[in-house]
């Protein structure tokens, strides 16, 4: 269960990264298909599964993450602290960038706030204020998935060290 856990959260990755360079080509995901809103579920799932592998590699201690982390490669700590900073970054470019939501309403395109109604824009600004919210939230995926990468990997590395196996 551990490593399809892996697999799962490494495809998810690897998907929400295509998602988030894409917006950068002019692409919006959301025009092609909102499948991909399933990331935005799929976080939890790999998160969740984290947690619990942590409990599972670590019981009964109180700082069994900091344990798990120091477990993991080292490579995927600066990948997981390089999407952090990235994260942070680039949800300040969404908020200063972003004037309101996209939204079509079968006659028109517009911002809104809220449901309030901004202004009216083109089908091309549409696009593009899609493909922004897509790249904001595709940001924020690509550093969960790390996350539970590191704790699955990290949990898995720390429980081979005691000699045992787990989610196997």
């Amino acid at each position: 269960m551990l490593w399809l856990l892996v697999l799962f959260s490494s495809i998810c990755l690897l998907l929400s990264a295509v998602v988030h360079i894409s917006t950068f080509f002019g692409i919006d995901p959301n025009a092609e298909t909102s499948i991909f809103w399933l990331l935005h579920l799929f976080v939890f799932i790999a998160i969740i599964g984290g947690a619990y592998f942590v409990d599972q590699a670590v019981d009964g201690d109180k700082h069994k993450h900091h344990l798990v982390i120091k477990s993991s490669p080292a490579w995927l700590k600066y990948l997981t602290g390089a999407f952090f900073v990235y994260g942070i970054f680039n949800f300040t470019v969404f908020l200063a960038l972003s004037e309101g939501t996209p939204d079509y309403d079968g006659a028109r395109y517009s911002l809104q706030d809220h449901g309030n109604f901004i202004r009216e824009i083109t089908e091309q600004e549409f696009h593009q204020a899609q493909a922004l919210v897509a790249r904001g939230f595709s940001g924020h995926w690509m550093l969960f998935y790390s996350l539970a990468l590191l704790l699955l990997i990290g949990a898995y590395r720390y429980h081979r060290a005691k000699g045992t196996n787990i989610g196997a």
